[in-house]
């Protein structure tokens, strides 16, 4: 699931029909679960893609410290290996490379995803507030 798919859906489902508020109050505990149930899996993701990101990461810095093994050198890492990085420039390359800019941008995609339906539970959980000062405001517009 991407961002967009999960706006959209969320769009749909928290939209409130002020014409059926007491069904929209029953809707609650439905729509809790729904996105419970999906943050539970994009943390799942969120996890496999962070331990990914660190193998990535130290197989990186071993190619630029000079302590990687021969059979660890894939195509793009052989331009390293008689190069001499200074300890200090390392981090320097590893913002550079490509492959763990991949690896790091998803993660941050993953991050941002799961940072996007914690708030939608949140925006849930206050949503019976929202249809209460609805409920309450029809009632002053009737004179009660």
């Amino acid at each position: 699931m991407n961002l967009e798919e999960l706006n959209n859906m969320v769009r749909i489902d928290l939209k409130i029909d002020e014409t059926e508020l007491t069904r929209e109050s029953l809707i609650k505990p439905l729509l809790h679960n729904k996105y419970n149930k999906i943050l539970i899996d994009e943390k799942y993701i969120l996890r496999k893609k962070q331990k990914e990101y660190y193998r990535v990461l130290l197989h990186k810095t071993r190619i630029f410290n000079g302590t990687a093994s021969p059979e660890e050198y894939n195509a793009e890492d052989s331009l390293y290996k008689n190069l001499k990085i200074d300890k200090k420039e390392i981090p320097l390359y590893l913002n550079a490379d490509k492959l763990l800019n991949t690896f790091k941008e998803s993660l941050e995609e993953q991050k941002e995803l799961v940072n996007f339906i914690e708030r939608t539970i949140k925006e849930i959980d206050n949503r019976s507030w929202s249809i209460k000062n609805a409920l309450e405001s029809n009632k002053f517009d009737l004179g009660g």
